[in-house]
C-alpha cells in the first residue's frame, strides 16, 4: 500500500533514539498528496518530537500530531489538511475516517439510498467528521447530527461550515440518551409528532433499546451502515420484527454493509 511505502520513507529518517518511542505511525493523505502525520508514542515526549518537524516538514508532510493515551496532539504545521471526498470538500484531522476508495462509495450509497420523501428531517448517528450529512444536505430540510464525542461533533461543523451547509443541528451524546431526549421533545416543540424522513445511524452504535426508543419516533426509512456485518444483522432484524417495518434494500459497498429499511406504506402517523 502506498501509505506503508510513506511510513517506511519516514522511519528511516528518523533517528534510532526517536524511533524506539514510536509504537506506529498514522499517515492521512489527501487527493493531492499532502501528508498529515500522526505519531502513537509509547509514552509522552512532545517537546522532543517537535523537534523532528523541520526534518519531516516538505511540499508532502504538512501536519503533524502524537496520540498519546488515545488522545491526539498537535506538534507542528497545520492542524487540518484540505481534502475532496466526491464532491465535496472537508478537512482532514485526526478524527477524520482514513480516506479510502469504500469510503466514497459508502457515502454514495447511503446518498442515493435516501428518499426525499414528505418528510424532509433526518437524524444521522456517527456522522464521519460531518461527511455523510454533508452529502444528504439538499435532500432534507433539516439534519439532526450526532457523534458520541465533541471532538468529532466540532470536525462535523468545521466541515458543514466549509461547504456553506447551515442545515444541521450538532449533538455530542450517547445514542440511547440522545434518542430519549428527543422522543421526549427536549430538541422538537412539546406535543407536536416527530417527523422524521430519514434515520442514519452505525449499527455498532444502536441497542434494543435504541430500537425501542427508535420505533416511538417512526422514521420513514432506516438506513443502517457498519463494516461488522453481525451489527447489521442483528439490529436490522430488530427492527424488521416490528410489523410495520420491511427491509428493500442490502448491499456491500467496498467491505461496508448497508441495509435499508423503511415504513411500511399507510402505517404510522
Amino acid at each position: 500500500m502506498k501509505e506503508n511505502k510513506i511510513i517506511e520513507s519516514i522511519i528511516n529518517i528518523i533517528p534510532e533514539d526517536y524511533s524506539k518511542n514510536i509504537k506506529s505511525i498514522d499517515v492521512k493523505v489527501s487527493s493531492e498528496g499532502t501528508r498529515m502525520l500522526i505519531f502513537n508514542l509509547s509514552r509522552d515526549q512532545r517537546l522532543k518530537f517537535r523537534k523532528l518537524i523541520p526534518l519531516l516538514e516538505d511540499g508532502k508532510n504538512t501536519s503533524f500530531y502524537i496520540k498519546l493515551d488515545s488522545r491526539f496532539h498537535h506538534i507542528g504545521g497545520f492542524t487540518h489538511v484540505f481534502d475532496k471526498v466526491n464532491e465535496y470538500n472537508y478537512n482532514i484531522s485526526p478524527y477524520s475516517p482514513l480516506k479510502t476508495l469504500k469510503q466514497s462509495a459508502l457515502y454514495r450509497t447511503i446518498r442515493n439510498s435516501s428518499p426525499k420523501g414528505t418528510t424532509r428531517n433526518a437524524i444521522i448517528i456517527n456522522t464521519h467528521c460531518g461527511l455523510i450529512p454533508v452529502h444528504l444536505s439538499k435532500l432534507y430540510n433539516r439534519m439532526y447530527c450526532v457523534d458520541v464525542e465533541r471532538n468529532y461533533t466540532d470536525e462535523a461543523r468545521l466541515n458543514l461550515k466549509i461547504n456553506r451547509i447551515n442545515n444541521c443541528l450538532f449533538f455530542s451524546s450517547n445514542t440511547n440518551k440522545w434518542l430519549k431526549e428527543f422522543e421526549g421533545h427536549k430538541y422538537t416543540l412539546p406535543g407536536r409528532k416527530h417527523k422524521i424522513g430519514l434515520f442514519v445511524c452505525d449499527a455498532t452504535l444502536l441497542s434494543k433499546e435504541s430500537c425501542d426508543l427508535l420505533f416511538n419516533i417512526e422514521p420513514e426509512t432506516v438506513i443502517l451502515f457498519s463494516e461488522d456485518k453481525e451489527a447489521i444483522n442483528n439490529i436490522g432484524t430488530l427492527i424488521e420484527t416490528k410489523d410495520n417495518y420491511e427491509k428493500t434494500f442490502e448491499s456491500l459497498t467496498e467491505g461496508f454493509y448497508i441495509r435499508k429499511i423503511k415504513r411500511k406504506e399507510g402505517i404510522g402517523s
